[in-house]
């Protein structure tokens, strides 16, 4: 085991976590020290008086059932256990026998949960130490999965590790990845165990080590021809791997780590398989530090040297198409999507990367076709919430899909659920060192702007939006970029004042130069044109969505036509549109916020056409909806529809909009100061003055000044 140097802040860190949330997952690649730090944690836990519980499964003992709870709990008593749980685990323990019904194991459950309990009583403290997480047999994960999730926080602690690209057993932890050591850690290391070593040898061991602790020491023994004397044969070193197992180090590492492993295996190897997948890493690597543009080179490098109908030519074809789809080429990514998904070894992402491509161009029975081809996995779940589906994505598990889970909770209306998994992810990120709002992670600060959207706060929601999309523009992803936008948008639609309506749209505006007709393009399609009914835009809004075939009943579509239909006049027609699309939105438990949205619409409307037992009546149930769901931002805007109808009287009524630019007129100013002030075109402040007239029965602004207190008391 690589003694421990270099690893002082992540010690630190590592303590901190433990200490905070009682669990730690340490992940990192082979070789770099997860084991050691582990250890040393252990070993300070021992000194301090706490009882350490330890297991190291191998990759041949996860087909042992229980192995992994003997190594822990074997030979502690169990008199003091319940009998039918101590008969449960003794079972377990002796003779590797599991449970035959839910029944008994529950039973066995509870017993590894009593016993880390009344050890903690005994001892004052546990720490439960999971070195190599991934090979715990299922049967054990299971029941310390449960036990832990109770016994953490009560002077129980987890502490796990796990190679980066391993699975992670459905233990949920904070992570802590370590990275390289530096130069001197590893020379430190290497005296530690070897004396000192000629410059030049020491020099190259740094060098293609890339600071990994466990790859140093291997390349230094690999120079030794016995174990008692230095005779080093010049600065040559020898490598200590293969190009594959290289390029299996360079999964999951961090881009500079695996751009180095890559490029040792282009310049070692003459495998067209294993040059196809360096070019690969290559590619991602480029693609997180330098956006797409620096990808696209090393990826038809990559297609050149993969050999005809390999895996490796699969994924690459694969990766393309992300490429142009990312980059808003949507009729190149579907050709390259396409050749993926019908390649003879096909990336198994590519099915469900087709069937988002397919969804984005209206095709929604291809996608489905292509969806259903997809396997399970976050892939598969990215393309069903495209089809406007969030099953798959509320069913994914682990850290990593949290970002996907934290939006199908949001799209299906739990905003305190996914607000917490929200917190959640914040925690994680810090913890890895790439906290909130600066984060790398896009994603998660698209998914954190999302949940803040759905149950948190609007102008903290947009605020991340917005940074998302300066990220996302920086690196050419079009796609991601328009998403961020959307959510910005929105977020600047529910603040509600005259300066965030004109910022929504703006953003959605942007938004929609990606022309996407998957649901949120279409979405990001229907609240634009709400934006531009709050300005007054009506016959804009109605031409936004009169593309939209009218039998659609998509919530965000039908608000809008009716909020347009409403603006030009036609109110009762959009009263009875809302209503009958509040009463199919009434059947479908996933759309309770889409419903509320939908009674703050009709409510609205209502109040306008002056019935205000109707207006109170829809307002009410969408105030009860989002107060129940602690939809906190669309809470608001009910609450603030509910101030103006209890402000309103019998007389002529105007929208706020109208009162707005109807007071800024009265007040002197002039159309174009007017449209200035409130961020909306010339064009607009005629056609509302013009309206405001016709309501107000007058033809001057003499007449407008002596009419507008009455119609502001209305």
């Amino acid at each position: 085991m690589p003694e421990l140097r270099g690893r002082d802040a992540e010690l630190d860190a590592a303590r901190r976590a433990l200490g905070e949330h009682g669990a730690l997952l340490l992940t990192g690649p082979a070789g770099i020290g997860r084991t050691a730090l582990a250890g040393a944690l252990a070993a300070a836990a021992e000194r301090d008086g706490q009882l350490v519980l330890r297991c190291a499964p191998a990759p041949e003992e996860r087909e042992l059932p229980w192995a992994a709870l003997g190594d822990l709990l074997g030979g502690r008593p169990l008199d003091a256990l319940a009998p039918s749980r101590r008969d449960a685990l003794r079972a377990a323990l002796l003779h590797h026998r599991s449970p035959a019904d839910g029944e008994g194991r529950l039973a066995l459950r509870r017993a590894v949960l009593d016993l880390l309990l009344a050890l903690r009583g005994e001892h004052g403290a546990v720490l439960v130490v999971l070195d190599g997480v991934a090979w715990l047999d299922p049967p054990s994960a299971a029941a310390l999965r449960f036990a832990l999730r109770r016994a953490v926080g009560q002077g129980v602690r987890v502490l796990a590790t796990r190679r980066t690209g391993e699975d992670a057993c459905r233990f949920e932890l904070p992570e802590l990845r370590l990275g390289p050591l530096s130069p001197a850690a590893l020379a430190e290391l290497l005296a530690d165990r070897y004396g000192r070593l000629p410059v030049p040898v020491l020099g190259g061991i740094q060098r293609a080590a890339l600071g990994n602790p466990g790859t140093a020491l291997d390349l230094a023994a690999s120079t030794r021809p016995d174990g008692t004397a230095h005779r080093f044969g010049g600065p040559t070193v020898r490598q200590p791997a293969s190009a594959a197992e290289l390029l299996a180090a360079a999964r999951g590492a961090r881009p500079e780590e695996a751009r180095a492993l890559a490029r040792q295996v282009l310049g070692q190897s003459r495998s067209g398989v294993l040059r196809a997948r360096a070019h690969l890493v290559l590619a991602r690597a480029a693609a997180v530090e330098q956006g797409l543009a620096g990808a696209v080179d090393l990826l038809a490098a990559g297609l050149a040297e993969a050999p005809a109908q390999s895996r490796e030519q699969g994924e690459l074809l694969r990766w393309v198409a992300e490429h142009h789809l990312r980059a808003g080429q949507l009729p190149l990514a579907l050709a390259q999507a396409e050749a993926a998904a019908g390649h003879r070894r096909a990336d198994p992402a590519a099915p469900a990367l087709l069937a988002r491509v397919r969804a984005a161009l209206g095709d929604p029975g291809g996608a489905a076709e292509a969806l259903a081809a997809a396997p399970p996995g976050p892939e598969r779940a990215l393309a069903a919430l495209a089809l406007g589906e969030p099953g798959p994505a509320l069913r994914t598990e682990g850290d990593e899909a949290l970002a996907l889970r934290i939006t199908a909770h949001a799209l299906a209306g739990e905003a305190v659920t996914a607000l917490a998994l929200a917190r959640r992810l914040a925690d994680l990120l810090a913890w890895q060192g790439d906290p909130l709002p600066g984060t790398s992670r896009l994603d998660a600060l698209l998914a954190v702007a999302v949940a803040e959207l759905t149950g948190g706060s609007a102008e903290r929601a947009r605020r991340l939006a917005l940074r998302a999309a300066a990220g996302w523009a920086a690196a050419g992803d079009r796609w991601h970029r328009a998403e961020a936008l959307a959510v910005a948008g929105e977020a600047a639609l529910l603040l509600g004042t005259a300066a965030a309506n004109a910022a929504a749209v703006e953003d959605l505006e942007a938004a929609g130069r990606l022309p996407r007709a998957d649901r949120f393009g279409r979405r990001a399609r229907a609240l634009l044109a709400e934006a531009r009914v709050t300005q007054g835009d009506h016959a804009v809004a109605r031409q936004l969505v009169g593309a939209v075939p009218q039998s659609t009943d998509e919530p965000a579509t039908v608000r809008a036509r009716a909020l347009a239909l409403a603006g030009l006049g036609q109110a009762r027609e959009a009263v009875a549109l809302l209503r009958a699309a509040a009463d199919r939105q009434r059947g479908d438990g996933r759309q309770r916020l889409e419903l509320a949205r939908t009674l703050l619409a009709l409510g609205s409307v209502e109040r306008r056409l002056r019935h205000r037992t109707g207006a109170r009546v829809a307002l009410g149930q969408a105030h009860a909806l989002c107060a129940a769901a602690a939809a906190a931002p669309l809470l608001a805007r009910v609450a603030e529809e509910l101030a103006r109808l209890d402000q309103s009287a019998d007389g002529p009524l105007l929208t706020a909009t109208e009162q707005r630019i109807a007071g800024l007129a009265a007040d002197g100013a002039t159309n174009r100061e007017v449209a200035a002030a409130l961020f909306v075109s010339v064009k607009t402040v005629e056609g509302t003055l013009s309206r405001v007239y016709r309501k107000l029965g007058v033809r001057s602004r003499a007449a407008l000044v002596r009419a507008l207190p009455v119609a502001r008391q209305g």
